[in-house]
């Protein structure tokens, strides 16, 4: 669910009804497949509050979302898609494809083309996956604490498959200065993750761009100090090392230099 919760069949937008209903496929979704309680689905959608007829209400939104999700099942034929067993709930995993799965599984791809030293397979891997995103995930369900934990894990992921698609991007020998572009929003808009930074500084050294490269990392050792209380760690450190030294490539240790006062 990368930006807004919704479903097509046949290229069409399923009608996924209210907002709980909603937050009920959303549950199931962020399982993963793994079979859900009742008990944990009331706790997920109606949080602190459930009412006496939550029970009753949860199945009502699961015989929606069915027909929802498979118009043509007849009431009493078996769903292959949202199931039950046992008293929970479960998506079934071949028979849907999600977009949070199959970006899962692409940066999952792409780890492992990183580790065995297949740069631009591993890069391409990377753009397949962040170009799965359309906005935030779970916008409209942020009401809900287990949609807010999960939107941060996929945020998380996201960054990081920014930092390792550029890391890779410079392996494989592609242009610095549109990696520099890419990395120029993300890191402007998350000023305090020193990943980001060291991948621009990173790009930026390889487009010779040392002084730009010192600029980043001043940047976000003010802010660092300034929002957390804290100095730029050993990688960000090394990176600005780099740039003074004017050495294009970050890769290997390098000696952490002083602070700039």
């Amino acid at each position: 669910m990368l930006g807004p919760l919704s479903a097509l069949r046949d290229g069409r937008a399923l009608d996924l009804g209210s907002l709980r209903q909603r937050a009920v496929l959303a549950a199931l979704i962020v399982a993963d497949g793994r079979p859900l309680s009742t008990d944990s689905l009331i706790d997920d959608v109606w949080q602190d509050t459930p009412p006496r007829s939550a029970l009753g209400t949860l199945h009502s939104y699961v015989s929606h979302l069915r027909r929802a999700l498979e118009p043509g099942k007849g009431p009493r034929t078996r769903n292959s898609v949202l199931r039950s067993r046992d008293g929970r709930y479960s998506l079934a995993a071949g028979q849907l494809r999600v977009d949070v799965w199959a970006v899962q599984d692409t940066i999952d791809l792409a780890r492992r083309r990183r580790e065995q030293g297949r740069a631009r397979e591993a890069s391409a891997a990377f753009e397949a996956a962040l170009g799965r995103w359309r906005g935030e995930a779970y916008t409209e369900l942020r009401g809900y604490r287990f949609a807010r934990r999960e939107a941060f894990r996929l945020e998380e992921l996201r960054l990081s498959a920014v930092e390792m698609r550029a890391d890779c991007d410079l392996s494989w020998g592609r242009d610095p200065h549109a990696v520099v572009r890419d990395l120029n929003e993300p890191s402007s808009q998350e000023p305090t993750r020193e990943g980001l930074s060291r991948a621009l500084m990173a790009a930026l050294c390889r487009a010779g761009r040392f002084n730009d490269a010192v600029r980043v990392f001043d940047r976000t050792r003010r802010v660092l100090a300034a929002e957390l209380g804290t100095d730029p760690g050993p990688e960000l450190r090394q990176a600005f090392t780099a740039a003074l030294r004017q050495q294009t490539h970050l890769t290997g240790p390098a000696q952490a230099a002083t602070l700039p006062t």
